[in-house]
């Protein structure tokens, strides 16, 4: 079944894939102002990327994390069908489905956990799409890093879970130079990007893009969707930032995974619902809900001074809101 592209950039995908820069998808990106309780209180100057505004379907952050791959697939001359790994709700499958039905590339989906008789939404879209869905139980999913096991699947060209990897970072790149290229703020004033981290692909591009636009007067950290990973996602900002040392500085929030990945307690439940009805915009439960939970967290901690401005990033998402019946 042939899905008509519900955006400018889906019906343009190829070119924007094969362009030389992504600056003309992001100045069409709204930034709106935004406020908690908290950060209001606090006289912070709030102001919110809306990547989730892009595109229903390729919108958020993936379409940057998939653009280093869907771009050398196409500029090689690829013909192999593209394969790719994800859990039952996976945002990253969701948009890469879609990114190769627009491109009229055959995808294989690596689905963790068995099948069940109800697929998930996410997996239905998937079928929709014509997408040839493998589930594989969690110990061979665990494997999927291992070469061998990837040459006996088939000859594919695959892309890493979450769009992570090297590759992954590359649109992230420019996302970083983007949000560098706002204006300065007034001497003495801070200035701080705030982002979601899963895999942390995107905060190593927007760190290397934000450092590569000489932007020294900002800050970056990144609220992790995970129990206990700081470490671990600081490693993996690290590795892929490798001789590219940030100029500036940057950590991982560890403490608002509100009781670990998935999880949408009844208090996250009703900060997001607040914040939905004063903004007017929707949330994912998985990332952006912690992101603006951890901001008002902080704001009413007293961690800045009154007139910082913050960014935050909608990185998108909102398609595993149904499996919260949001």
């Amino acid at each position: 079944m042939a899905i008509k592209p519900s955006s400018t950039l889906a019906a343009n995908l190829k070119s924007v894939l094969l362009g030389d820069s992504l600056l003309p998808l992001l100045r069409t990106t709204p930034i709106e102002r935004i406020s908690t309780a908290a950060s209001s209180a606090a006289m912070l100057d709030v102001s919110m990327v809306r990547l989730d505004a892009l595109c229903p379907t390729l919108g958020g952050n993936k379409i940057f994390k998939l653009w280093g791959y869907l771009r050398h697939y196409l500029a090689s001359g690829e013909k192999r069908p593209v394969a790719s790994f994800g859990g039952a709700y996976s945002n990253h499958l969701h948009a890469l489905a879609y990114a190769c039905h627009f491109l009229g590339v055959p995808l294989v989906a690596y689905v963790r956990g068995e099948r069940c008789d109800d697929l998930s939404p996410t997996l239905t879209d998937l079928e929709a799409l014509n997408v040839v869905l493998k589930f594989v139980s969690r110990a061979q999913y665990r494997a999927k890093e291992d070469v061998e096991w990837r040459r006996s699947q088939g000859d594919y060209y695959w892309v890493e879970e979450g769009g992570g990897g090297e590759r992954g970072t590359e649109g992230a790149v420019k996302l970083g130079r983007f949000l560098a290229s706002e204006p300065k703020c007034a001497p003495d004033t801070k200035s701080v990007v705030m982002l979601a981290c899963g895999t942390a692909t995107t905060l190593a591009g927007v760190l290397k893009g934000i450092s590569g636009g000489a932007r020294e007067d900002v800050s970056v950290i990144g609220v992790s969707a995970l129990k206990n990973a700081e470490n671990g996602l600081t490693k993996a900002v690290e590795s892929l930032l490798g001789n590219d040392k940030p100029l500036i500085d940057w950590h991982i929030e560890g403490d608002f995974h509100c009781g670990g990945f998935g999880r949408f307690p009844g208090y996250l439940a009703d900060f997001v619902q607040n914040f939905e009805t004063e903004s007017r915009i929707k949330l994912d439960p998985i990332y952006t809900a912690k992101l603006l939970f951890a901001l008002d967290t902080l704001a009413a901690q007293g961690v800045w001074p009154s007139g910082t401005k913050i960014t935050v990033v909608h990185s998108g998402g909102l398609q595993g809101r149904r499996g919260f019946q949001l």
